[in-house]
């Protein structure tokens, strides 16, 4: 019934009387008006793009905008005098009447979390709610106001953003590929619904479908992609990756290139298929990440985003993967001949021996020099001479009997196990081995002549142990070079004579590491973006009584066997700091000093207590103090290993890693542990002039360490072309020949003085047995 008809109905009645009348009237032309007033604010609030509504105390929905009910699928006024939980469920009902109860109790505004809101009509979309106390005339609260804005675009930025962050993560800890793999699946799986994604993984020679993971998907599906050809017009994956361009797929059940493979999609009811093929370092296809649907379409925008996301992820995690196998090869074989290093042939070794002591067998352990290679390499050059190593290296392996194994020690010494090394076979087939390398070999039309003359330690008649049986090989050897060249010597376990002599070296290391016979030379660290020298490393020395001072190669090995180091190592790092501390109490001289720190001190924990007896005998500033540990001290036990370390730097001082890139890069365990300074090892340093490979590593070392927050130093510097690689990557500090030996402690405020603060750049030095003019040394 209209407002004009009740204004009829209420002048025609007889029984009112004029007053009565008039007062009706003008009530009902103020509910006209306010009715009036309420149609103008719902039309006005369905002008916004925004959800508005106002809910009593009860929870009750009194006033609502046409957004907040197409969101809902009411239709228009449906959703007046309904409650939350008639229209959300329990979970967003309670969330919803606690935030309103919130209001109601404070008199204050709350901004609610971002909640996806799946709409009725389909598709998603993500809202942020506002909500706002009303007050009456008296100040209190009676209703709650809301409003619902989209922030979808933020929220697929926000999500595709952490979805990156996971993955990342992943890749500093160092988690395997396939797992990395699987991962990214998933939370792109995560950003969207009713979708399956994978990733296709082509072989080596990217012909063939290798490997397939979809986690989520069936696993007779994934299964019977591996082994399809890749071609042209061949699935919407196998088209991506014969094309390298992203392949949009809207309805399979259409798609020509999808008749051969119906079979295979059926069973799974999937209708569209996306997919972009992702890149290989040298841009090559490795494979493709794909999106699967059971509704014929074409991507979303973000969907889109999704799809890339997910194949750029999977190119960083190759990219990652590539980076971590380039450093395990440079950590494990040699550069130039690509066998076996010393490092690596050590663990082959002690595997072999402890395989030959289960099954009661001999094995022989044969060290190799290369007759005269001293005169090649001068003769010739250093060219010749390595691909004169190389040569030899290539025959060796062909020559080698199945199960033999042989590695490079450095320079022109070799190492070969023979696993059959009884008595009389393993010399007939030292023998036989070394005959199939004496055929001449031609470099650059230079016809050399092959010749290595050999020692052979037997286990276990010659010890039981890697490093015994390489150290009396290695005897053997140099018995041989003495006696002739081109000969086998079988090690002489006659050592009466040798041990004793043994004995009282002990002893004597031991009295001198009591009474200070342990001296240092200091060798300099330069700061390459100033020129500056910031600090010395302390290299120990041994005045030995009757040979005079040694370097730690003489004395550092023995104190390690006989448990001298630690004692050892707490005699250096004393000394060390009280020469720092005299620079500058009598020069004036403000540096710090780096001190390496052995296994033992380190695992043992005792390190912490020589290091605080060390500043408070020296009186020297925490700060000038760094201490070199090396990878594989921090990584056998982890946790322990960060518990030291922050006890350490909680004294002031700086950690660094020495010689890093030499054994196993745990890239996750360098994120977690507390460091200040990477040193790249000297033997990376050496080839990266010549060596594309070496070059790759160092800058890729520097680049990590610095993203990590970490200084870099460049170890084993020895020429201006080495120093102008490493300021062009960025390298922070150097160390090595080029600018320095190391010096007495005496000779530091002169070596300051001819090279003051912000000096510059520096003029390549004369090495002495420099052997090489490339940067490379043997």
């Amino acid at each position: 019934m209209s407002y004009q008809e009740i204004e009829r109905i209420v002048d025609a009645d007889a029984e009112l009387d004029e007053e009565q009348r008039s007062r009706l009237l003008d009530l009902l032309a103020s509910v006209r008006d306010q009715a009036s007033l309420s149609e103008l604010l719902s039309a006005a609030l369905d002008q916004f793009s925004d959800e508005i509504f106002l809910k009593d105390r009860d929870g009750r929905y009194i006033l609502a905008n046409r957004e907040c009910e197409f969101a809902l699928g009411l239709p228009s006024g449906g959703l007046k005098g309904k409650f939350d939980l008639e229209l959300y469920g329990p979970e967003f009902a309670e969330r919803f009447r606690a935030e309103d109860a919130e209001i109601f109790a404070t008199g204050k505004p709350i901004y609610c979390e971002p909640f996806r809101w799946k709409l009725p009509q389909g598709g998603t979309r993500w809202n942020q709610t506002t909500k706002y106390p009303v007050f009456n005339a008296e100040g209190e609260v009676v209703a709650v106001c809301g409003q619902v804005r989209q922030s979808t675009e933020a929220m697929q930025s926000r999500v595709l953003l952490e979805a990156q962050i996971d993955v990342l993560e992943m890749l500093a800890a160092g988690r395997p590929l396939a797992e990395v793999f699987a991962r990214i699946t998933v939370l792109c799986e995560g950003l969207l619904e009713g979708f399956w994604a994978s990733l296709l993984v082509l072989s080596d020679d990217r012909t063939v479908v290798a490997d397939v993971i979809a986690p989520s998907m069936a696993k007779e599906y994934g299964e019977a992609l591996i082994g399809l050809m890749i071609a042209d017009n061949l699935g919407t994956c196998g088209t991506a990756c014969y094309r390298g361009v992203p392949i949009y797929t809207e309805d399979i059940l259409k798609d020509p290139n999808w008749t051969a493979f119906q079979s295979i999609a059926a069973p799974y009811s999937l209708r569209s298929c996306w997919s972009m093929p992702y890149f290989n370092a040298d841009e090559t296809v490795h494979g493709t990440f794909a999106l699967y649907s059971r509704q014929p379409r074409l991507p979303s925008e973000f969907e889109s985003r999704c799809l890339a996301l997910g194949a750029r992820l999977a190119e960083l995690a190759i990219e990652r993967e590539r980076v971590a196998v380039q450093l395990r090869v440079m950590a494990e074989r040699d550069s130039l001949t690509g066998l076996p290093n010393r490092s690596a042939f050590s663990e082959i070794l002690s595997r072999e021996l402890a395989s030959a002591a289960a099954e009661g067998r001999a094995v022989g352990v044969a060290v190799l020099d290369v007759d005269d290679f001293k005169l090649v390499n001068d003769r010739h050059g250093h060219a010749v001479g390595d691909g004169f190593l190389s040569a030899i290296s290539a025959r060796m392996v062909n020559a080698m009997r199945p199960g033999d194994v042989v590695a490079r020690l450095g320079a022109d010494e070799f190492v070969v196990v023979l696993r059959k090394g009884e008595g009389r076979d393993a010399r007939t087939a030292l023998r036989e081995f070394l005959s199939a390398l004496r055929k001449p070999v031609e470099i650059d039309h230079v016809r050399l002549a092959v010749s290595m003359t050999a020692g052979l330690a037997i286990f276990p008649a010659h010890g039981h142990d890697a490093q015994e049986l390489l150290s009396h090989a290695t005897t053997a050897m140099h018995r041989a070079k003495q006696m002739a060249r081109d000969r086998v010597e079988v090690y002489d376990p006659e050592f009466s004579r040798l041990q004793e002599q043994r004995r009282q070296r002990i002893e004597t290391l031991r009295e001198s590491i009591a009474t200070g016979g342990i001296d240092l030379d200091f060798q300099p660290l330069m700061n390459l973006h100033d020129g500056s020298i910031y600090g010395f490393e302390a290299l120990a020395r041994w005045q030995h009584p009757q040979e005079g001072r040694l370097g730690p190669a003489a004395f550092i090995p023995l104190a390690e066997q006989e448990g001298l180091i630690v004692e050892l190592g707490g005699a250096v790092l004393i000394r060390a700091c009280l020469e720092a501390a005299r620079w500058n109490s009598e020069f004036g001289v403000r540096r710090s000093v780096s001190v390496n720190v052995s296994a033992q001190q380190f695992s043992g924990g005792e390190i912490r207590r020589q290091v605080r007896d060390a500043l408070e005998k020296s009186g020297l500033d925490p700060a000038l103090l760094e201490l070199e540990l090396t990878e594989s001290m921090l990584l056998d036990d982890e946790s322990t290993a960060i518990q030291i370390m922050s006890e350490l730097k909680s004294l002031g001082i700086s950690i660094a890693i020495d010689d890093f890139g030499t054994g196993f890069s745990n890239l996750g365990a360098l994120a977690r542990l507390p460091l200040d300074r990477l040193k790249i090892d000297r033997s990376i340093i050496s080839d990266i002039e010549t060596n594309d490979a070496a070059a790759s590593i160092a800058s890729a070392i520097i680049a990590m360490g610095q993203r990590l927050g970490l200084r870099v130093l460049a170890e084993g510097v020895e020429t201006a072309g080495q120093m102008e690689f490493l300021g062009d990557n960025h390298c922070d500090d150097l160390q090595g020949y080029l600018l320095g030996r190391p010096v007495p402690s005496g000779d530091v405020p002169e070596l300051l003085r001819r090279r003051p603060p912000g000096a510059g750049a520096i003029v390549a030095q004369p090495v002495a047995n420099r052997r090489t003019v490339s940067g490379r040394r043997r």
